[in-house]
């Protein structure tokens, strides 16, 4: 029931909706029509050892149902890892069928629970790991994929440490202008909820109409509004469910052990109360 609950919330924060950076490239010939992989999304350089979500986009919509038989996780001796990915019987597709979320079996991430125990943690810190996707993946008009693609992830150490948004660097945007507001995380975070969980407000709380992209390996957010900035002051509103790679939200680490002290799920899920930083402009 433990795991259960486990995946359960895994797979609801990742469908609301989580690699690393290094050598991705896609391998062979690509057609110039043909739906093929765009990124890996975690962050961008060195993945934590409990890294939970990636993110796969791709450049067309693509047929749900196959997606685990093409996708596989090779370690730096050539071996597959098996069942490093959890496989749900309905997979986390966005909407337009363009990105799909992958989750690593939260039951293996988690320290203590009997899957870790027995199977260990998919991924071993120090070590390097390839996401392989495989050519044979076939699109909503199906028809393989462009080419195979390969994303390196070279595993630091375990997380266990949430989002800090006090230790965000966050620009001062000029009166009068377009000019965006910056927010440097000084790590990378979860590239989907960070675009969903980060809201730009002012005073009333109304929110304002923009654009938020992310760069620097999911590191850094800017927000650039349709309309320039009119009031003495804004603040940027997070969701307190907000992730880093690993799942630690603002609330709660997501290797939390209640029985020494740690936050329970159901609090962290009841605590709604949006955090807010506010940015006084030039």
């Amino acid at each position: 029931m433990r795991v259960r609950s486990l995946v359960l919330a895994a797979a609801c924060a990742a469908s609301a909706a989580t690699a690393l950076g290094i050598t991705a490239r896609p391998l062979g010939h690509r057609q110039a029509d043909a739906t093929h992989v765009v990124a890996v999304r975690a962050g961008g350089g060195d993945v934590p050892s409990n890294l939970l979500r990636v993110y796969v986009e791709l450049s067309g919509p693509m047929e749900a149902g196959d997606a685990y038989r093409h996708i596989r996780i090779v370690d730096d001796r050539g071996q597959e890892v098996r069942d490093a990915l959890l496989e749900l019987r309905e997979e986390l597709w966005s909407p337009d069928f363009r990105r799909l979320t992958l989750l690593f079996d939260p039951g293996r991430v988690k320290r203590g629970i009997r899957a870790n125990v027995e199977m260990g943690a998919p991924l071993v810190a120090g070590r390097r790991y390839r996401l392989v996707i495989d050519s044979s993946w076939r699109d909503a008009r199906n028809r393989p994929l462009a080419s195979s693609y390969e994303q390196e992830l070279r595993v630091a150490g375990f997380d266990s440490t949430s989002p800090d948004p006090s230790r965000w660097t966050l620009s001062s945007p000029a009166r009068g202008t377009r000019e965006p507001l910056r927010a440097e995380f000084g790590g990378a975070l979860d590239h989907a909820l960070a675009l969903r969980s980060l809201k730009v407000v002012d005073a009333a709380g109304v929110h304002a109409s923009g654009r938020a992209v992310l760069s620097s390996d999911d590191r850094v957010w800017t927000f650039t509004p349709d309309t320039k900035w009119t009031m003495p002051w804004i603040a940027l509103r997070i969701d307190p469910q907000f992730e880093d790679l690993a799942g630690n939200s603002l609330v709660r680490a997501f290797d939390s052990d209640r029985a020494r002290g740690g936050a329970s799920a159901e609090g962290a899920v009841a605590d709604t109360t949006p955090r807010l930083i506010r940015v006084t402009l030039r």
